[in-house]
């Protein structure tokens, strides 16, 4: 992904009556390039309701989205553009529901999840 073009924003829900207090949380995800890899691939994110996403800020920041309960493909859009400047590709939103803010992962995510990361 490219800076400037992505986010994310979790929001504090609380409930007085019931007691009770959640994060909604929000990755809008935004990818160049409109083409059939990335398309067969959203597809298959599309199915899955249990995805963890680790988000990196500019401040180089590691959070995990969706620790728990996991994170789903919301909503989105597939563009080809219209102006010769116009973006071709994908803007994803990816929403989760927690208990927790998104921890902040320490470390490199190799050592973290135990796998070898392509980068």
């Amino acid at each position: 992904m490219k800076r400037n073009t992505s986010s994310l924003t979790q929001n504090i829900q609380k409930n007085f009556e019931n007691g009770t207090i959640y994060f909604d949380q929000e990755v809008l995800a935004v990818f160049f390039k409109y083409d059939q890899q990335k398309r067969n691939e959203l597809k298959v994110l599309s199915q899955n309701d249990k995805l963890q996403i680790i988000v990196v800020d500019q401040n180089q920041v590691q959070y995990l989205v969706g620790q728990v309960n996991g994170c789903y493909l919301a909503s989105g859009a597939a563009t080809t553009g219209v102006q010769f400047s116009d973006r071709n590709g994908f803007s994803l939103t990816f929403k989760g529901q927690e208990h927790e803010p998104a921890n902040v992962i320490d470390g490199d995510l190799s050592t973290v999840f135990g796998i070898p990361v392509v980068g």
